[in-house]
């Protein structure tokens, strides 16, 4: 039996942990459906080298959105000092997200369906 690389076997096991913490799956489902996930990202990425990017962009949209949710209007101040920031960036982060948002909750009028 050829011997698991040292990148997928810490893929699998980084799935197995996050499948355990997150949706209280007993740990032979989580580490079959790790696993599963681990062979499907071989299928589908075999013999090539990816890169995985640091993802900013995808936690500062997520912050973003979770702004969007405690915004009640007026709160920017109060969203601010949550998030570490000044009331006048709440204000722009909030002025920036609020398309983003509002396109996921009413979606296109020109979708394809």
């Amino acid at each position: 039996m050829a011997k698991e690389s040292e990148t997928l076997k810490l893929l699998r096991e980084i799935i197995t942990e996050k499948f355990l913490e997150s949706h209280n799956l007993p740990l032979g489902d989580a580490s079959r459906l790790a696993l599963s996930a681990v062979a499907t990202i071989q299928e589908h990425f075999r013999g090539d080298a990816i890169y995985i990017a640091v993802g900013t962009a995808q936690r500062l949209e997520t912050r973003d959105l979770e702004m969007w949710e405690a915004f009640d209007g007026s709160n920017y101040a109060a969203l601010g000092m949550r998030y570490g920031m000044t009331e006048r960036q709440a204000y722009t982060r909030i002025k920036k997200i609020r398309p983003i948002a509002m396109s996921r909750l009413q979606g296109s009028l020109f979708d394809e369906a």
